[in-house]
This record gives structure tokens, C-alpha cells and sequence, in this order.
């Protein structure tokens, strides 16, 4: 049977534990699932279906109000998909139940009233239910990838870089635990398979408030602080739930020691040092990237706000300078370039440039006027003048009005292109939901230990080019599907008279002949005219108690013969379940007999049935597995001794003398001749058939 992965379910996880877990689960050969988001509801009943853990682990949740029954939820979901492990992580607080060394007595705030609560409830499946539940208390966790937020360095570091500092109740010194040691205790309390109800690993290593402050400070930048501590017997019960709380009593390490070989192994000094560099680091970088991207909007949004209007000064002071030079010279240019300013200015930016570089082309206009003498009013009244004016309005309208246009064309195409997007999102969005039922479903069939699943693991054996492969596989998934321990699959040759046996299981397929004759046997002749399944329900001698044909098309190729039918056995399901089996077989063989043809160069020597070398040595290898798989008789290999002969001489004297389930090939720099399933009694036939065909034998070898 396929190898199936075992599967672990990561929830309520923080990253940088779930990395940890990924990592060491991995190594082992399992598949670690980790839910993208908040999945709640039927969302994570329908992630539950699908992935079907072996084992969950969850981190109890005291912050979320709905912590309860959200465990209650998990654990009904773990209970319906038979999950067989189950662990509980559960982050020390001052009170854990009496877990550790010393009871610290009643709960300290709503957390750990929580966490009391969801020790009840998580004891309760496990009493009433009998689920495999057990309890693991870990002292706070570090690791790397821990980010701002995570954790409680994580969150005293993300509290520290606040402008409102939020108080921190100093309850005692806080013990803290590598994440790496929590991964690896988590991975024995699943491998070793022991039930405890609790199994706290710890204790970790301790910083009082003091020795955590002198190892964190010298590492904040300039100007940041740690929180300030409060002492718990200074407030009132009703404000303990404000603050977050730095202490926690130790847990005993001892069962996890004697249980599992245990022990938390990281320097914890170093490493909380090296996590909470590593926390500042990100978030440097975090908000230096962040101030980047701001600036960088910023100076984008400045350029496109002023930039026209530079532009258009600067087209200003172009034909000034142009208009000075002008005078200064006493030419006259035949073209006025205020044309080209307006226009550039309207193309580019549209009416509002357009028209401002018009104010100003009607000023250098005047000035013009002036400077040569002219009565600057008799732009007024004098038609040429006047027109003259209104030839430069006209271009900035003109070219305004397409620059205009063309920038609503765009925004029309940018809203038709989001329209477009958004039918596109749906349609994505649709497939999208139409692949995760695909995934379901298979996810289900892969993973399930139901008949779906157990039959699709069987007959995945199937998937093979490799005809000798598909033939043994055939023999192996035919027998557990039916539940039987004898069976013969026979092969149609070139006498189609004749069938030969291929493969073979048990000792009652052992004691049936290697060849049948189709005449001689009624079932047979049935058989192979209507191509229908055979059950001896009249109990004839020398008949199978099942047969059925293998067809590829119209042709039948082979015929798949049961024995030993249990009473139970006798029934139209076995006849059915026999008829879709062999309808796979044929199905695969159709698959490998087609890539046979596309590769029939490739394996064979020119004008030949002689395979070469290396496919081959893949067909000895599979008639060895045959043999080891399914106990026939071993195949035996000849080696040749006529090395003299010309190629197709060769070809031909072998191929009148070996059958057509039998090969030749290129072995060891000879030629060999491989029988699969040949007795040692059956050795002085063959080596008399060979010696009349003028082959000589150089060595017999068994392969088993």
C-alpha cells in the first residue's frame, strides 16, 4: 500500500513557534498544516475535513472573550475526524492549577480564570470522550522570527516604543523557555506516544524585572524605556486585568525529563539577548521602510503639484529670452513661439497650464508692443493685433481641450479596467472556491481512512508506464481489493488460441497449468466471446471460482483468474468489484502499451525484440520485486554465449524460442534471456529449445 504522511494541525500558533514546529515535524517526514487567519465556524469544521489530522496542537487563547468555546469547538471538530493527539500549550501565568512546584494559590486575573476554566473543560473531554488530551505548560517562549507584539518580550518590547507606556505588574521573576527546546519537547510527547493529562516543560531559565531590564536596555535605541513595573498589592482586584503581568511561578520539568529525555537545552541568557536584538532590528527596519515609502509619496505628490507650473514659468522665461533677442537684433521671425509654448503647455498638462501660459504669452505680447513703439490699446482696435491675441486663446483652448479629453479618456479606461478587474476578481474568486472543493475533495479521498480513501490508496499502485510493473501492481491490488490470496493473470500471445500465465499469488494459483488452451476450457471460450465475468456458480472442475477479462477496446489482453473464494465471496458485489478492477488494469496497461510505442525506439535495438541495456536491467528489477512481492517462482537468467552471430541472426533464432511474455536484452556486454516466473525444473526444456535453435548458454543466474 502507498505510503500515507502522517499530519499535524498548528492552531492559535504564533509564527515564530509554528516555524519551530514546521521545521522539526518535517524532519521526521510529516505534513504540518498552519490555517491561514482566524478560522472559526464552519470554515475550521471544513479545514478539519479536509486536511484530517493525526494530531493537533493548540495554544490555549485566555485574550480572545471566546477562548472557551473556541476550544470546545476545536476539540468537537478533533473528536468528529478521529484526531489521535491531541496538546494543549498553555503559556504560565501566575496561576496554573496547582502544575507548579509551589500552588501560588487562587487565580490572579480574568486570564488565568480562563485558563482554569479551559482546564476543566480540556479534562472533561479527555475523562468523558476519551480523547487523547494532554496538557503542556511552557514558561514564556523567544526564538527567532519573533516579531513586535509576539510573546511577552515581543509585547514589552512593542509597548516600550510607545509614546503612552502602558504599566507592567512586577509579580516575581519570569522564567522563559527557547522556542527550539519547546518544538523539540512538543515533537517527543507525540512521537513517544505517552497519555499524560499534564506534562509541563520547564522550567526554563528566570529574569527577575531588574536582570530582564539590564539585559534589554543597553540594546534600545536612544531615548527609549522600558514600561514601568506596579507592584499587584498596591491595586485593587478590579484593576489587575489592566496591566499585563511580568512573573511566573516555576514548572516542574521533572516528568518531561523522566518521560521523554527532555531537557531544555539553549542558552537562554544569549538567546532572549540575541531575540530581542532581533525584535528592535525588525523594527527599525520596519519603520525606516515605512518613513522611506512616505517620503518618497510625499516628494511624488510635490513634483506632480509644481511641477507644471515650473515648467510653464520656465517656458516663460524661454520666450522672453527669445522675444529680447529678437528686439535686440532687429529680426523678425516669420513664426511666433508663444504658438509653440501654448500648445506644448495645453498638450502636456491641459486647460489650466494652457491658459495660464496664454496670460503670459498675451503680456510678452504687449511688452512687444511696447518695446517697438507700438499703442499697446490697439490691441483692442486694431483687427490684426486683436486677432493676433485670439489665434493665441484659440490654441489654448484648442489644445486644452484634447489634453482634457485624453486624460478622460484614460480615467474612463482606468474605470472600465477596474470594472474589468473587479468581473475578473469575481471570476477568480469563483474558480478560486472552485479549486478548494477540488482540494477538498481530494484531500479527503488522499487522507481518509474510509473505503474512498483505502480504495484510491490501492489502486494509485496502478500508476506506472512500465507494463511488468503494472502487471505485478495489478496481482498485489486485485488481491486486496477482493480480499483474496490466490490469483493467476493470464496474457493473450500470438497463438490466440493460447493464454499465458504472467503473474501468479498463492499455492492455488501455483497448481494451475502456465499455458491454457482456450477450446479446451468452456468458461474460457465464454469468456473470451462476450467478454463478460465468469463466476463458477455451477462449481466446475479446472475452472477459477471468478474470472474476468482485461479489454483494451474490443481486444482482450488478459484474463484475471481468483481461487479459494470464501462463502462470503460468492456474490454479485465480488463479480462487480472484479469487473471495475480489471476495467483499471486495462486502463493502465492502455497507458503504459502507448508510451511503450512512443519509447519502442529508444528501448529496443534496431529491428529487434532485444531490449537494451538499461531498460533491461529495469525489467530484471521489476521481476525481482515480482518475485519478493509475490512469492512466485524466481526468474531465471541465461546468459548467451553466440556473441559471434550477426544481430538480426540473432533476433531471429530468439524470437522463434522464447514466448512472448519472455526477454531478451543486452546484459553485461552478452546478450541474456530472462523467463519470468520459471521453476528450476522447467531449466532442461528451455536450455533443449535453445540448443535446437543454435544458442549456447554461457551461465544461469536466479533472480530473487
Amino acid at each position: 500500500m502507498a505510503y500515507v504522511k502522517k499530519r499535524l494541525l498548528l492552531a492559535g500558533i504564533p509564527g515564530f513557534l509554528a516555524e519551530e514546529l514546521k521545521e522539526v515535524f518535517e524532519k521526521e517526514d510529516w505534513l504540518v498544516y498552519v490555517p491561514e487567519g482566524d478560522l472559526s465556524g464552519r470554515a475550521l469544521s471544513d479545514f478539519f475535513a479536509e486536511k484530517l489530522p493525526n494530531a493537533l496542537i493548540y495554544r490555549l487563547e485566555p485574550e480572545r472573550d471566546d477562548c472557551i468555546a473556541r476550544l470546545d469547538r476545536l476539540l468537537s471538530y478533533a473528536m468528529k475526524v478521529k484526531v489521535s493527539r491531541i496538546l494543549l500549550l498553555e503559556e504560565s501565568g501566575i496561576f496554573l492549577s496547582g502544575l507548579h512546584e509551589t500552588d501560588p494559590g487562587e487565580p490572579f486575573n480574568q486570564r488565568d480564570r480562563r485558563l482554569r476554566r479551559m482546564e476543566s473543560l480540556a479534562s472533561i473531554w479527555r475523562t468523558n470522550e476519551k480523547l487523547s488530551i494532554t496538557l503542556v505548560p511552557v514558561p514564556a517562549l523567544y526564538g527567532k522570527g519573533q516579531k513586535p507584539g509576539d510573546g511577552l518580550p515581543g509585547f514589552i518590547l512593542d509597548d516600550a516604543f510607545r509614546e503612552e507606556k502602558s504599566p507592567i505588574l512586577e509579580a516575581g521573576a519570569q522564567y522563559f523557555l527557547s522556542a527550539r527546546d519547546a518544538a523539540y519537547g512538543l515533537l517527543q510527547c507525540i512521537l513517544r506516544g505517552e497519555n499524560p493529562a499534564i506534562l509541563p516543560l520547564g522550567p526554563g531559565t528566570s529574569f527577575t524585572w531588574n536582570e530582564f531590564s539590564a539585559l534589554v536596555s543597553p540594546l534600545l535605541p536612544k531615548g527609549i524605556t522600558l514600561p514601568e513595573t506596579l507592584a499587584p498589592v498596591r491595586l485593587p482586584e478590579s484593576d489587575l486585568d489592566k496591566y499585563p503581568v511580568y512573573g511566573s511561578a516555576p514548572l516542574d520539568g521533572s516528568a518531561a525529563q523522566k518521560e521523554l529525555g527532555w531537557s531544555s537545552r539553549a542558552d537562554d541568557r544569549e538567546g532572549l539577548k540575541n531575540t530581542v536584538e532581533e525584535i528592535i532590528g525588525l523594527r527599525e527596519k520596519l519603520r525606516a521602510e515605512e518613513k522611506a515609502l512616505q517620503e518618497k509619496a510625499e516628494r511624488k505628490a510635490r513634483l506632480e503639484r509644481f511641477v507644471p507650473f515650473v515648467e510653464n514659468i520656465a517656458g516663460f522665461l524661454i520666450m522672453s529670452i527669445i522675444l529680447g533677442v529678437r528686439i535686440l537684433t532687429g529680426s523678425r521671425s516669420p513664426f511666433d513661439f508663444n504658438y509653440l509654448y501654448i500648445g506644448t503647455m495645453g498638450l502636456l498638462y491641459g486647460k489650466q497650464q494652457s491658459f495660464i501660459s496664454f496670460v503670459l504669452s498675451m503680456i510678452l505680447l504687449i511688452a512687444e508692443m511696447v518695446l517697438t513703439g507700438r499703442d499697446p490699446f490697439s490691441i483692442l482696435y486694431d483687427p490684426m493685433s486683436f486677432l493676433h491675441l485670439i489665434s493665441y486663446f484659440f490654441v489654448a483652448v484648442l489644445t486644452g481641450y484634447f489634453a482634457d479629453r485624453k486624460t478622460y479618456e484614460k480615467e474612463a479606461a482606468g474605470w472600465r479596467e477596474a470594472r474589468d478587474r473587479a468581473q475578473i476578481s469575481l471570476l477568480r474568486n469563483l474558480l478560486d472556491d472552485s479549486l478548494k472543493v477540488r482540494d477538498k475533495l481530494y484531500h479527503h479521498i488522499v487522507n481518509s481512512e474510509d473505503s474512498i480513501g483505502h480504495i484510491y490508496r490501492i489502486i494509485r499502485q496502478l500508476d506506472s508506464v512500465e507494463e511488468e510493473q503494472i502487471y505485478t501492481k495489478a496481482a498485489s491490488v486485485t488481491a486486496e481489493l477482493l480480499g483474496v490470496r490466490d490469483l493467476a493473470i493470464y496474457v493473450t500471445g500470438k497463438q490466440s488460441h493460447f493464454l499465458r500465465r504472467k503473474v501468479r499469488m498463492g499455492k492455488r494459483a501455483a497448481a494451475r497449468p502456465a499455458s491454457l488452451d482456450i477450446e479446451k476450457h468452456p468458461y474460457l471460450s465464454e469468456l473470451m466471446k462476450t467478454g463478460t465475468v465468469f463466476m463458477n456458480r455451477d462449481f466446475m472442475n479446472d475452472s477459477p471460482d471468478l474470472a474476468a477479462p482485461v479489454m483494451i477496446g474490443d481486444q482482450i489482453i488478459a484474463v484475471i483468474e481468483i481461487y479459494g473464494l470464501s462463502f462470503e465471496q460468492w456474490s454479485y458485489h465480488e463479480e462487480n468489484l472484479l469487473s471495475l478492477t480489471s476495467r483499471l488494469i486495462a486502463t493502465a496497461l492502455s497507458r503504459a502499451a502507448r508510451w511503450e510505442e512512443m519509447e519502442a525506439g529508444k528501448k529496443y535495438l534496431p529491428g529487434t525484440r532485444i531490449l537494451r541495456e538499461e531498460p533491461f536491467m529495469r525489467t530484471i528489477e521489476t521481476l525481482r520485486a515480482r518475485h519478493q512481492e509475490l512469492h512466485d517462482s524466481p526468474a531465471r537468467l541465461l546468459v548467451l554465449g553466440n556473441m559471434d552471430l550477426p544481430l538480426s541472426s540473432l533476433n531471429e533464432r530468439v524470437d522463434h524460442c522464447i514466448r512472448s511474455k519472455d526477454f531478451a536484452g543486452v546484459y553485461k556486454n552478452s546478450y541474456a534471456l530472462l523467463f519470468p516466473d520459471t521453476p528450476e525444473s522447467a531449466l532442461p526444456i528451455i536450455e533443449e529449445r535453445l540448443k535446437k535453435a543454435g544458442l549456447s548458454i554461457a551461465r544461469s543466474e536466479e533472480v530473487m
